[in-house]
């Protein structure tokens, strides 16, 4: 079968589509494989993305931060070629194996918080975390979990608030659905609705739209953990998590 090349990398199958980009496993010259981020040039905003995307990933390097490895570019597309992780997303990871024991979950967690306590001391906010935007390294029990997708990621000086409306309603902080001001705590809620989903094998909240959602939010002042024995301690940080900016732990 022949491969598509493009801009010096053979693409294999399609991975992955999102909002401005479809991810196609490849191979660079010299057969180590890659994902390949093949961007369409058609808005200056998602031109605007890939710039900030590529800003991100080159002023970090960690083992939770999904490797940046080249930028191509041809008249019609961008091309970005970022690590290949063979485990998939953590949206796969659910739907195939279902909840996690309270071990796993801390060690997925521990995982998350390491690539996000980086990216807040470079201040610069995600803004999208959910289980889509967290890869794994391959598709056993204990993958190495790596942040992606930083096309909605942000700098934000020390002590500013943010108010762009941004990343996906069901991992999102309640203080962007109000559209207040909002900081780097922000990303803590999103990590504490990925642990909750890890756990409980369903967000904390739900609801048919943003505004729906919110006053789900907003008339639910207990976490319900029903239907699963967790531990008092998993249910105190859950609690931790999904609070008001005020009360939220940070990623410190």
């Amino acid at each position: 079968m022949t491969r598509k090349q493009v801009a010096g990398y053979s693409l294999e199958r399609r991975i992955g589509k999102g909002s401005y980009a479809t991810v196609w496993k490849g191979r660079d010259d010299s057969n180590e494989s890659v994902a390949v981020k093949v961007i369409s040039r058609q808005t200056v905003t998602e031109t605007a993305q890939l710039r900030q995307e590529v800003e991100v990933l080159r002023k970090i390097s960690h083992p939770n931060i999904v490797r940046f490895r080249d930028l191509k570019k041809s008249a019609a597309h961008f091309y970005l070629v970022l690590e290949y992780c063979a485990g998939g997303d953590l949206s796969q990871f659910l739907r195939e194996k279902g909840r996690v024991q309270e071990e796993t979950a801390r060690r997925f967690l521990t995982q998350i918080a390491e690539g996000l306590s980086v990216l807040h001391q470079v201040n610069v906010l995600h803004r999208d975390l959910k289980p889509q935007n967290i890869l794994l390294s391959d598709s056993s029990m204990d993958p190495v979990l790596k942040i992606a997708d930083f096309g909605f990621a942000r700098a934000l000086p020390p002590q500013d608030m943010a108010a762009t409306v941004c990343g996906s309603p069901l991992y999102m902080a309640p203080e962007i659905l109000r559209h207040e001001p909002y900081d780097a705590k922000a990303d803590l809620w999103s990590v504490g609705a990925i642990l909750f989903e890890l756990l409980m094998g369903r967000t904390p909240f739900s609801g048919a739209n943003p505004m729906q959602l919110l006053a789900n939010i907003e008339k639910s002042p207990e976490l319900s953990f029903e239907g699963v024995q967790l531990s008092p301690e998993g249910q105190k940080f859950l609690r931790a998590l999904l609070v008001s900016p005020a009360q939220r732990l940070s990623s410190q």
